[in-house]
């Protein structure tokens, strides 16, 4: 299954995403939260996906 996390800038979890992103989850539920964490300049980190494999 997989799961996507937002990290701040302060490497604190902001949001966790089970499933996969669909555009429906990517536009009600990552793009707001991204924009919301701009606006309070709380830079957004990116984070590599992690396979089932590992």
């Amino acid at each position: 299954m997989p799961e996507t996390f937002v990290i701040n800038r302060n490497g604190q979890i902001a949001d966790k995403h089970i499933g996969a992103i669909t555009p429906k989850a990517l536009e009600e539920m990552l793009l707001p939260l991204i924009r919301r964490l701009q606006k309070t300049n709380q830079t957004i980190l990116p984070a590599a996906p992690v396979s089932e494999s590992e």
